[in-house]
C-alpha cells in the first residue's frame, strides 16, 4: 500500500479505520499487530498503552 502512496498501520489504510463521528487516537511508529503481540522491531508497553487508551476514554 505504501508503494502506492496509501499511508497504512501494515494491515489496513490508516483513513478506513476511522469511524465518523468517532473519536481516533493515531501514533506514528506503530503498525496494526503490534498493539496485540510483540515484536521486535517496534518497542511498545502494551499495558502502559491500554492504560493511556482507557484513561482516555473514561476521561470524556
Amino acid at each position: 500500500m505504501l508503494d502506492h502512496g496509501i499511508i497504512n498501520d501494515g494491515l489496513v489504510p490508516v483513513d478506513s479505520a476511522a469511524l465518523p463521528g468517532a473519536d481516533l487516537v493515531k501514533l506514528e511508529g506503530l503498525d496494526h499487530s503490534v498493539t496485540v503481540k510483540v515484536s521486535k522491531n517496534i518497542p511498545l508497553d502494551r499495558t502502559k498503552f491500554t492504560k493511556a487508551l482507557l484513561l482516555t476514554l473514561f476521561s470524556k
